[in-house]
């Protein structure tokens, strides 16, 4: 395992992590993750494929982890789509100057699943596999979240933003803090029926013109990532793309609970794990 840092186009450094194969087998893999999670909630599973001969890829995105700023994130003038349409295809862009030639896939973890649409650097993978990435508006989930979201959504996003200069996610206990720009546009993104869709430029949007295979798993007590929410997305989003759908049940492989997470937790190592990797050796 190894520290790198990776510069973007517009020159953001962002901290990424590279976990070396001991016997490398020509492929790479890059993970991105959920939204307002730090890479090292990956490493176990980053490890697992790296024990399989992949070269594994981690990054934070800009104001996560260890691509804070050093001032820290409340003078931050960056939104969420800079994770998709600037983070991911530097991260793309250096996987294929340090490993040439090689076969490149892809896990995207709820957001992370997302920015598969928002830059051509897709097109470089050979296959995806997608965990919990869903279409966000907020009416595609469960009915009784919905009071719950529409206060999260039109009134804790834009008043704890404004206040706090950021949104203090780890105050209401849903991973790290988020800069203001990246809250404020989420939440216009969850709060609109078309989710990105209605927002990205034309030049920007390649939701549509994805043409590769795709894995795209939901778990059935994933709240945050419903099963219409993630067929949503990957029917009006990913319209070209060959989708495989896979929606699992926790009893299915015997566990209480999986959730909107879960799916990367250690002791799925046995069971779930091994989804993602028959997918892309598959492929």
């Amino acid at each position: 395992m190894q520290k790198i840092q990776v510069t973007t186009s517009d020159n953001y450094p962002l901290s990424a992590t590279w976990f070396e194969p001991t016997q490398a087998n020509a492929k790479v893999l890059l993970i991105s993750s959920a939204l307002g999670l730090k890479q090292q909630f990956y490493a176990d599973f980053a490890q697992f494929f790296a024990d399989y001969g992949y070269h594994v890829y981690t990054y934070d995105y800009r104001g996560i982890g260890e691509s804070k700023p050093a001032e820290g994130i409340r003078s931050m003038r960056t939104v969420l789509s800079d994770w998709g349409t600037l983070d991911f295809p530097a991260m793309a862009a250096y996987i294929q100057a340090q490993h040439p030639n090689q076969k490149y896939y892809l896990i995207g973890n709820s957001f992370g699943g997302n920015c598969l649409g928002m830059s051509e650097a897709s097109s470089l993978f050979t296959a995806f596999v997608t965990v919990g990435a869903q279409h966000g508006y907020w009416r595609l989930f469960w009915k009784n979240k919905q009071p719950l979201l529409f206060v999260f959504w039109y009134l804790l996003i834009p008043i704890l933003s404004r206040v706090y200069g950021y949104f203090p996610s780890r105050l209401v206990g849903i991973g790290e803090d988020l800069p203001k720009g990246v809250a404020l546009e989420w939440g216009k993104f969850c709060r609109h029926p078309q989710w990105v869709f209605a927002f990205l430029p034309e030049h920007k949007n390649y939701y549509p013109t994805l043409a590769k295979p795709i894995l795209a798993i939901s778990l059935a007590d994933d709240y945050q990532a419903p099963q219409r929410a993630v067929d949503k997305l990957h029917t009006e989003g990913y319209q070209k793309a060959q989708v495989e759908r896979l929606h699992l049940h926790p009893s299915e492989i015997g566990a209480k609970s999986i959730g909107h997470f879960g799916f990367f937790r250690k002791k799925f190592k046995e069971s779930l794990w091994p989804l993602a990797l028959q997918w892309f050796e598959k492929h």
